[in-house]
């Protein structure tokens, strides 16, 4: 059997950390130096006690290990294999369960939330759904094995007066999650002012701060890259959107990108396209700032929502609407920001496309006007000379001399 497949498998399905145990001493000094929040109220969680209860596991079944504070990890026999899963909760946080245990263990208030950060980093496996999905995998992996029994063992089995001990809360700080905040919110900043150059870093070195925080090393939210491309699209979205960019525009790109990610069959080619949609966002909002920094948020929406409907029914008092403002203001802002009417504009910007769709295609001129907004063939071709100085089909011949 590949065991390692196995393993795998579980992590994957189960969205929590999956332990093949082959060095049983180092890799359980690794869990206890990681996962362990504090040996008093986890016991089990410590190297001592995990190589005690691995020593007695009996094959077929699974052994479910609760602490005081709800949080569990799983161990089991398989094929000769030990296989320790977690930790993860099973009920969402309970503040009056939390203070309930910090009353019961002498404990300051303070002590409340690092105890709340550290339940909130792990995954929320509830107890059927854990016990299905290792018993399908096994029976996936040998469909001649019994299924598993489950078995649970309380924190009370480990815990004596002699293993107690003087917790000291102070020892829990923040510093990674500020670090983490403060790289999120620079990260923010560079799409904000399109600062293509370094953006890139800074999504790196905030990915790197989330990873290292404290309190969030089993966080699926980074572990799993799906889950971590959804964080970093709902950050740039965010971002995009204070910088002026028009949504229709960020939903486009980052859309597109998550559609990509989707088919991603690699967690390498899911962070290419994390990436890529960073920087062509990032480029976005440059452009946008370049091509619209003279202009108010009014018109700028105005501008926007024009281009993108060309070819609807342009009204100036549902674009005046739109802006919350009066007909009248809207007007004299327009073209106080623009030096052209509304109306103006709009002509301008259709027949700047027909003149696209002229030199570069072979549709007829009747469908491109009809394209753009003009249904009646003949105001198309009096609005394009007035324009261009020159009828559509002339223009397009003029094109292709060139």
């Amino acid at each position: 059997m590949d065991s390692n497949l196995f393993e795998r498998l579980l992590h994957v399905l189960l969205k929590t950390p999956v332990f093949k145990l082959d060095n049983k001493d180092e890799q359980l000094e690794q869990f206890e130096n990681e996962y362990c929040f504090d040996e008093n109220l986890q016991p089990m969680f410590t190297k001592t006690i995990l190589l005690n209860i691995i020593s007695d596991v009996e094959k077929n079944v699974i052994y479910e290990i609760a602490d005081d504070i709800n949080v569990y990890i799983s161990i089991f026999n398989f094929e000769n294999e030990i296989y320790l899963v977690g930790p993860y909760v099973r009920e969402e946080y309970s503040q009056q369960d939390i203070d309930n245990l910090l009353i019961e263990y002498h404990l300051p208030s303070a002590y409340s939330l690092s105890l709340k950060l550290y339940r909130n980093s792990l995954s929320l496996i509830y107890h059927n759904q854990l016990y299905n999905i290792i018993n399908s995998c096994i029976y996936a992996f040998n469909p001649s094995t019994a299924e598993f029994l489950y078995e649970r063992l309380e924190s009370d089995f480990f815990i004596n007066d002699n293993n107690i001990k003087n917790i000291n809360y102070d020892d829990k700080n923040y510093s990674s999650i500020y670090r983490r905040y403060d790289s999120e919110r620079a990260f923010e900043h560079l799409i904000r002012m399109g600062d293509v150059e370094n953006v890139i870093a800074m999504q790196q070195i905030m990915l790197d701060n989330a990873q290292n925080s404290g309190f969030l090393k089993s966080n699926t939210s980074y572990i799993n890259p799906a889950v971590s491309f959804a964080i970093l699209r709902t950050l740039a979205r965010k971002a995009a959107e204070s910088s002026g960019l028009s949504v229709v525009t960020i939903d486009e790109i980052t859309q597109r990108y998550a559609q990509l990610a989707d088919s991603a069959v690699t967690i390498a080619r899911q962070e290419e396209y994390s990436k890529k949609m960073i920087l062509e966002l990032t480029k976005a909002v440059r452009e946008h700032q370049l091509k619209y920094s003279n202009y108010s948020l009014p018109v700028v929406r105005t501008l926007e929502y024009i281009i993108s409907h060309l070819s609807d029914e342009l009204k100036i008092n549902n674009l005046a609407k739109q802006v919350d403002m009066s007909v009248s203001n809207f007007c004299k802002l327009f073209k106080n920001e623009t030096g052209l009417t509304v109306n103006e504009y709009i002509t301008t910007q259709r027949c700047k496309k027909a003149a696209e769709f002229l030199s570069q295609t072979n549709f007829p001129v009747q469908e491109i006007g009809s394209y753009v907004g003009y249904d009646d063939n003949n105001y198309f071709v009096k609005v394009f000379k007035k324009v261009y100085n020159t009828t559509p089909t002339q223009y397009r011949k003029n094109q292709r001399k060139k």
